[in-house]
């Protein structure tokens, strides 16, 4: 009778494999190595200089040796294996562009995390040129902030003034100290305060420096007078603000009619003037470069706004435009070439909604035309956004109750953008309400 052990041995055996039990099948002086002693086989002497040491008639020199071609050949198996698995150095890797590409595509707060992955990336995630073909992907932008309290805002809110590529000029209601916000990577830049009586302020990016610049007009001796002043500042260089000289109304007998129209187009800051000198109507256009910070005066003939105290400068499609609107139909003039001061033909818009809107027809004032929508605000209710094409709403933001809308619209793209000297905007700052 044979053990149980010994059974089930016998049983597993039976189980292995053709090339398993041809293996167990050899005799047992085959598996023997130098110095090992094997079940059912005998002693192997060996021992380091003895030469004469034998195993079952062979030399212990020819053991080693045959034992050895087995570890040689299984060496090499594994560094062809190594060799297959290895990428070389000199094979090409990803083309950047592609790269780029599938990256633009993410959101903000992904591409944050992958800046740590290689210093490839972070350069390609930190450059101007992704930033912007990010921001061109933009589906859904922000406009929360375009509304503000009716009553008295607290001292802890915020007033919007203007933005730009994700970035917002924001005013603290309580302190009136200005800083700029980055919403999605929740950072703000503090910034030196203006000069007093401030009409507008824009926020301008400068594409040969990389820079962005603050350009602020204010008014000096009052609204009848007609004076103003301007002053820029280098945000993130500047400590405080620059004076400009901005050419102003030398007749004594000019009064601005009404407060100067900023629209900021790009580089370039225009600022529209009306002015009465008697019983006639004057206007012009004091266009700032901000680039070099040097202006140029274009007066607007009778014959180019007939109707000029019912015009509106805003921008089209990137441009300086001037609009006027009779009923249901806005006239639309387009300057194709400020620095030529070039002007392109007169079309007209079809304010189609308006036939059936008719209490529409006061307070109404457009903002901005844009991939082919009309943004326009009504009162302090709501904006909204007219496609010409189509005739129809297909956008509305509307004030929740107890609020207001603000006089500028902004929707703000998510952003990668990060200025010199921005710092993480404090938790109980972020709870507050704009």
């Amino acid at each position: 009778m044979l053990p149980r052990r010994s059974k089930r041995l016998i049983e597993q055996s039976e189980k292995l494999p053709r090339r398993s039990k041809r293996l167990l099948q050899q005799p047992p002086s085959t598996f023997v190595l130098p110095g090992k002693k094997i079940r059912g086989g005998s002693m192997v002497k060996s021992s380091v200089g003895n030469t004469g040491s034998t195993r079952m008639g062979c030399s212990t020199e020819k053991s080693a040796e045959t034992s050895r071609i087995p570890a040689e050949k299984h060496k090499t198996a594994i560094n062809k294996k190594n060799e297959k698995m290895t990428v070389s150095s000199t094979e090409p890797s990803i083309p950047t562009e592609i790269i780029i590409e599938i990256l633009s595509w993410l959101q903000v707060k992904v591409l944050l995390r992958l800046k740590c992955v290689c210093k490839q990336w972070y350069a390609i995630i930190e450059g101007r040129h992704f930033i912007e073909k990010h921001i061109s992907r933009t589906i859904i932008a922000t406009d929360q902030y375009n509304t503000i309290a009716k009553t008295p805002a607290p001292a802890y809110s915020f007033q919007f003034m203007c933005g730009c590529d994700g970035l917002l000029l924001k005013m603290n209601n309580g302190s009136l100290k200005y800083f700029i916000e980055n919403p999605t990577t929740r950072q703000i830049l503090e910034l030196p305060d203006p000069h007093q009586g401030s009409i507008d302020i824009s926020l301008s990016f400068i594409p040969s420096t990389g820079d962005y610049k603050l350009v602020s007009i204010y008014d000096i001796d009052g609204k009848k007078a007609g004076n103003e002043g301007c002053e820029v500042l280098t945000v993130g260089t500047d400590d405080s603000w620059r004076p400009l000289k901005l050419p102003n109304l030398d007749d004594i007998n000019k009064n601005r009619d009404r407060a100067s129209v900023i629209v900021s187009i790009g580089s370039t800051v225009h600022c529209f003037r009306l002015f009465n000198v008697g019983s006639n109507i004057y206007q012009d256009v004091v266009s700032l470069d901000v680039e070099t910070e040097c202006f140029t005066v274009t007066a607007l003939s009778q014959d180019l706004v007939p109707d000029q105290k019912k015009v509106e400068a805003l921008s089209w499609n990137g441009k300086l435009s001037f609009v006027n609107r009779v009923q249901e139909v806005l006239h639309v003039l387009v300057l194709e070439d400020h620095k030529r001061w070039k002007w392109g033909e007169e079309f007209v818009i079809s304010l189609v909604f308006l036939k059936e809107n008719q209490d529409m027809m006061v307070d109404l004032v457009p903002l901005f035309a844009k991939n082919g929508d009309l943004w326009f605000r009504w009162k302090e209710e709501k904006y909204f956004a007219y496609n010409m094409e189509s005739g129809t709403i297909n956008h509305t933001i509307v004030a929740a109750q107890g609020h207001k809308i603000t006089k500028k619209l902004y929707r703000s793209p998510p952003s990668l953008v990060t200025l010199k000297g921005m710092r993480q905007k404090a938790q109980t700052q972020m709870n507050q309400p704009s």
